[in-house]
């Protein structure tokens, strides 16, 4: 009776080598695709770990974005670079759209609103001095009349002995405001009128000295 070891022996010597031709070539191909496997494998978690981890030394390789595009493509999972995240982000997002258009409604608005209108002066409340340095009679009054046809107080008027050659006019410090519409009236007769600050203890808030250039 054959034993098993002799049924074994006699099969592999029947056997010839291009028997095992498929089961060498299988083997190779098995080795190879387990080879490229573990590098794909490796190439992978290699790339994931210096995206998901900070870069603790200036000399730690960037991440090659082509490279790890290229192999999430062929492995079908979603391309999730930073570049990719920011640049949908951007593009999906209304609010920074709705942010960069320019409000009509306000602008309008804005164009629309007259500016607001200039703080009248109370003419009424001035206390007015208007002498005469010159020769002729009648100009002192005259130009009281010309004030209060302005709106001002009536003011009081006289003659001064001391001789001015250019029509001044004297005001106060704290009346300063009223400097443009006082010298609008009296320029009116006398273009040559100069402005002065008056004393804060003056009796009067203007006094106006008809000088010789009449």
């Amino acid at each position: 009776m054959e034993t098993k070891n002799t049924k074994l022996s006699r099969i592999l010597k029947r056997m010839k080598s291009s028997d095992f031709i498929y089961l060498y070539i299988f083997v190779v191909f098995f080795i190879i695709v387990l080879v490229l496997f573990s590098l794909s494998i490796n190439f992978i978690v290699l790339n994931v770990n210096q995206i998901f981890s900070p870069q603790t030394s200036e000399n730690t390789a960037a991440l090659n974005t082509e490279n790890y595009s290229l192999v999430v493509k062929k492995l079908g999972l979603p391309n999730n670079t930073p570049e990719n995240i920011t640049n949908s982000e951007t593009a999906e997002s209304p609010a920074s759209q709705i942010h960069n258009e320019p409000d009509v409604t306000t602008q309008n608005v804005t164009e629309n609103t007259p500016p607001p209108a200039p703080i009248e002066l109370d003419k009424k409340i001035i206390t007015l001095s208007i002498m005469n340095t010159t020769n002729k009679k009648g100009v002192a009054a005259t130009l009281a009349k010309v004030f209060e046809s302005a709106g001002f107080s009536t003011g009081t008027t006289g003659n001064e002995k001391g001789p001015y050659s250019t029509t001044t006019i004297f005001i106060k410090d704290s009346k300063k405001e009223y400097i443009p519409v006082v010298e609008e009236v009296v320029k009116n007769s006398y273009p040559k009128a100069i402005t002065k600050t008056n004393p804060v203890d003056s009796k009067f808030d203007v006094i106006i000295m008809i000088g010789e250039d009449i």
